[in-house]
């Protein structure tokens, strides 16, 4: 729905402004509301509890003082391309920006024990 869409883009704003400031508590807000308006809008209720969990899991890690601003930074224009694919209709194009949106978290979570 045009609400859903408006308001997934302005929480982008909120949070490309946050993680260019590097205030990672208005960033961890935005992104909270980020992915409950895609858990919430998600055709697939087993999917969009995954994605809820594991980012709850997740942002721990992206938060703390290990997380370079760049990564935020670049975390959050991850976020706007999934978007943007998912606004477009383009299907593919979401699941592979996710893929590699998941990769990259994933890698930013084990190199903090290697």
């Amino acid at each position: 729905p045009q609400e859903a869409q408006e308001k997934l883009l302005e929480t982008l704003d909120i949070m490309e402004q946050a993680a260019q400031e590097d205030d990672r508590g208005a960033w961890s807000k935005a992104d909270t509301v980020y992915h409950e308006i895609l858990a919430e809008y998600c055709p697939n209720a087993y999917l969009s509890n995954i994605v809820m969990r594991s980012r709850n899991r997740v942002l721990r890690t992206v938060t703390d003082q290990y997380t370079s601003k760049q990564y935020i930074i670049d975390g959050t224009a991850e976020h706007r391309h999934i978007a943007e694919a998912i606004i477009a209709g383009d299907s593919q194009s979401a699941e592979a920006l996710m893929l590699a949106h998941i990769q990259n978290v994933r890698k930013n979570m084990l190199k903090r024990y290697s």
